[in-house]
């Protein structure tokens, strides 16, 4: 069985089973993201830190167009497979993001929703307070968040597939505080399940933390092409601050 405790995933993000779910995920859609937030970046090229980083892509694509660049995530794993992207100026951590850095950054990052796990609501706060701690003055924060109201349309739904012989069956459902994902797996004769556990966070209640933490918002957009969000039809929920 996976992990039942509340902080379900410095297990799940760490199981072998969570990379093979997940491992096409898109290197061209973070390099899509990352050149066109880039555009609207200081041009300044600067020391950035990727929070909540997983296996690296997006902090490969800011150190190919000249960042200075620390990656940083719980998941051993995530960081042992990073690390063969390691070059001058760019570095991966095993590290919780909560924890403050020895260092201040221009830019800090929070990408592909990797927050809204925690038990308790209040910590999601935790990492704009992190990114916030590790910004020098005048520096610049990125959430990139879904956006639940579009992601509502796709819950409940249920899914079978099989990669490298491994049965994925999964079940999403939710209620009016969280998004569930179920994932039961079937592998040689063993049975694992774990379920995913994601806090809707709405772009008014993001809004207010940034407004509580006294950070300006520059901007909000509504996809990885930087559109004009909106709750209808947005996929995304990505908001840019200062501190």
């Amino acid at each position: 069985m996976g992990n039942s405790k509340e902080n379900w995933f410095k297990s799940w993000f760490d199981s072998p089973y969570y990379h093979l779910l997940y491992q096409n995920r898109d290197e061209k859609e973070a390099t899509f993201f990352i050149q066109n937030l880039i555009e609207i970046l200081p041009p300044t090229k600067t020391n950035l830190l990727d929070m909540a980083c997983g296996r690296g892509r997006h902090s490969k694509v800011f150190h190919e167009h000249g960042y200075r660049v620390t990656g940083i995530d719980l998941s051993r794993n995530n960081i042992q497979y990073a690390q063969q992207f390691k070059a001058p100026n760019l570095v991966f951590l095993e590290r919780d993001m909560l924890i403050p850095m020895n260092k201040k950054f221009e830019i800090t990052t929070n990408l592909f929703t990797s927050m809204g796990y925690f038990p308790n609501a209040s910590d999601n706060w935790k990492v704009i307070q992190a990114m916030k701690n590790n910004l020098v003055e005048g520096g610049w924060g990125i959430i990139d968040f879904l956006n639940i109201y579009y992601a509502e349309r796709f819950f409940p739904s249920e899914e079978i597939k099989t990669i490298n012989g491994v049965k994925f069956s999964i079940r999403k459902t939710s209620d009016a505080s969280f998004f569930y994902k179920k994932i039961h797996i079937e592998d040689a004769g063993q049975v694992f399940e774990f379920e995913e556990k994601l806090k809707k966070i709405s772009k008014s209640e993001f809004e207010d933390c940034i407004k509580q933490e006294k950070l300006e918002l520059l901007h909000v957009f509504g996809d990885h092409d930087l559109s004009k969000f909106d709750s209808k039809t947005s996929k995304r929920l990505i908001m840019i601050f200062k501190k």
